[in-house]
């Protein structure tokens, strides 16, 4: 599982102070909607102050 912070440290490293943090959540958002339609099931698991995880076909 990994956190909102850890997805953005990974993309955008660190010390980055000219995107927000919460741009994790949009991105997110999208890929798992564009994901359902292709694959027909959502295989990102979310969980409020956890984080997120490829959970695969449910």
């Amino acid at each position: 599982r990994l956190t909102k912070t850890q997805i953005f440290n990974a993309i955008y490293g660190l010390y980055s102070n000219e995107v927000e943090e919460s741009v994790v959540e949009g991105h997110v958002s999208k890929l798992r909607k564009k994901l359902r339609a292709r694959l027909g099931y959502d295989p990102i698991e979310a969980k409020r102050y956890v984080g997120y995880k490829y959970v695969g076909q449910t």
